[in-house]
C-alpha cells in the first residue's frame, strides 16, 4: 500500500514544500497553525484540527456512553443553553459521580459550582438558605 506524500509508514507526517497531509482525512493543506496544532518543538501535529477536535469530541462523549448524535440531541433540547442558568455557548457533560448517568449539559461555571458542592443537594440547600438570609 503507498502512502500520500508527507505521510510515513508508522503514522508521522512531515511538511513537503509547506504543505502538510492530515493522517487521518489525508487532506492536504498548508503547514501553518491556522490548519494544524503546534507541538512543543516547533513542527505541527500530524493531524488537522478539525480531525482533532473531532477525535477529542468523540472520545469525550464516549466517557460517558454518549453517541456524539445523543450529545447533539441533548444539545437540541437544551436550546444550545445550560440546564441550570440558561447560557449559551460550550456545554460540559454533567453526571452522577455515584451512579455515572448522564444528568444533562451544564456551562463550565454551573458544573464546576455542582462539583463543588460534592453534588450534594442538602449542601445546596444550605447555601441557598445561607445566601437568601445574608
Amino acid at each position: 500500500m503507498g502512502y500520500p506524500t508527507g505521510v510515513e509508514k508508522n503514522g508521522r507526517s512531515y511538511a513537503v514544500n509547506g504543505i502538510r497531509t492530515c493522517t487521518l482525512c489525508l487532506t492536504q493543506m498548508p503547514d501553518t497553525t491556522e490548519f494544524f496544532y503546534p507541538l512543543p518543538n516547533g513542527e505541527h501535529r500530524a493531524w488537522c484540527k478539525r480531525c482533532f477536535r473531532e477525535r477529542a469530541l468523540s472520545q469525550r462523549y464516549s466517557k460517558y456512553g454518549l453517541s456524539a448524535a445523543e450529545y447533539n440531541a441533548m444539545v437540541i433540547t437544551q436550546d444550545g443553553r445550560c440546564a441550570i442558568c440558561g447560557a449559551v455557548g460550550e456545554l460540559s457533560i454533567d453526571h452522577c459521580h455515584t451512579a455515572g448517568n448522564v444528568r444533562g449539559l451544564l456551562c463550565g461555571t454551573c458544573n464546576t459550582g455542582l462539583g463543588m458542592f460534592k453534588d450534594d443537594p442538602k449542601l445546596l440547600h444550605r447555601a441557598i438558605d445561607y445566601l437568601s438570609t445574608n
